[in-house]
């Protein structure tokens, strides 16, 4: 019986996270005007993302953007996916 209650907690925290990206997603569309089609949103909702730096990219290149060629912006995104994820804002190279 155990199972199946990790099983129900884990689902639980599945979608408490799913929910929770798409506001940081609503967020990144307000602030930067980074805003994504629902099939992308979609998508990244879908992956599990624990890193900052490719959750920024994923966001970035699902709008279209080279992450590398627009470092500025990137770093703004990265501090706001890092808050998300409870990182720090510091990334070694970035």
């Amino acid at each position: 019986m155990m199972l199946v209650d990790e099983a129900a907690e884990w689902g639980e925290a599945r979608r408490r996270m799913v929910v929770d990206l798409d506001y940081l997603l609503e967020e990144v569309c307000v602030e930067f005007g980074i805003c994504l089609p629902e099939a992308e949103r979609a998508r990244l909702c879908e992956a599990a993302y624990d890193d900052a730096a490719a959750l920024t990219d994923a966001i970035l290149r699902a709008e279209g953007l080279a992450p590398v060629y627009h470092d500025r912006l990137r770093r703004k995104v990265y501090d706001r996916v890092a808050r998300y994820l409870g990182r720090a804002t510091t990334e070694e190279g970035a």
